[in-house]
């Protein structure tokens, strides 16, 4: 059965619906870049930062939907969902924010002056880093596609960070890659276009893991 967009879920009837008939892994929780034209499973456009649930059929346990919700805080339809789920004894954890945008110059330098950490994945290995990137960028610049395998390593990388994965992590992702019409390079080049604050997202560790791999969709 093709995984399909879920909308039309406006109200807490029809969230608490959703729930009965799903259950909902959140697979990302990103910034929306401009040229992006994502709608909220209210029917709204999402605006800054959103979630992206993967639903899962309680009685199959197979994937069926994919479900975008806006983030604002504590309000917004992923939070509502959160809560409601939370009503039925089930927990959904909050993802921090995935922003692939440079901060701007002025941040930068408050946040400094505050003593704040520049950077909150100083402590992940450096390949976990570059393929944690790399899974999100790929899932913002597809949308719609399923997100299983995906949703695999990112469990794994958000549970130890500073322990390094396998080489064949990369080869699965790279395998996934190939489902696509365009390499990652080509998708970050894409979404440059409309966003030129896009940070430069380099991938040595992922690139050598991969140095034997045949096509090579990075």
């Amino acid at each position: 059965m093709p995984v399909k967009l879920i909308q039309n879920v406006l109200g807490d009837e029809r969230k608490r619906e959703l729930l009965a008939q799903y259950e909902l892994e959140p697979l990302i929780h990103a910034r929306l870049l401009n040229g992006a034209r994502l709608m909220c499973c209210c029917g709204k456009p999402l605006g800054t930062d959103y979630y992206r649930f993967d639903a899962f059929n309680r009685s199959t346990a197979e994937q069926e939907g994919i479900v975008y919700a806006g983030s604002t805080g504590n309000t917004g339809c992923a939070a509502r969902l959160m809560t409601l789920a939370a009503d039925r004894g089930e927990h959904i954890g909050k993802l921090p924010l995935f922003d692939p945008l440079e901060l701007p110059a002025a941040f930068r330098v408050r946040s400094e002056a505050r003593g704040r950490a520049r950077d909150p994945m100083a402590h992940w290995d450096p390949f976990n880093r570059e393929l944690f990137n790399a899974i999100h960028l790929t899932l913002i610049a597809w949308n719609t596609s399923p997100g299983r395998v995906l949703a695999r390593l990112l469990r794994e990388l958000r549970l130890t960070p500073e322990r390094r994965l396998h080489d064949w992590k990369a080869e699965s992702f790279n395998t996934v890659l190939g489902f696509g019409p365009r390499t990652l390079t080509q998708m970050i080049a894409s979404l440059r276009q409309s966003n030129p604050t896009l940070q430069r997202f380099e991938f040595p560790e992922l690139q050598a893991a991969l140095r034997h791999v045949t096509p090579n969709h990075l």
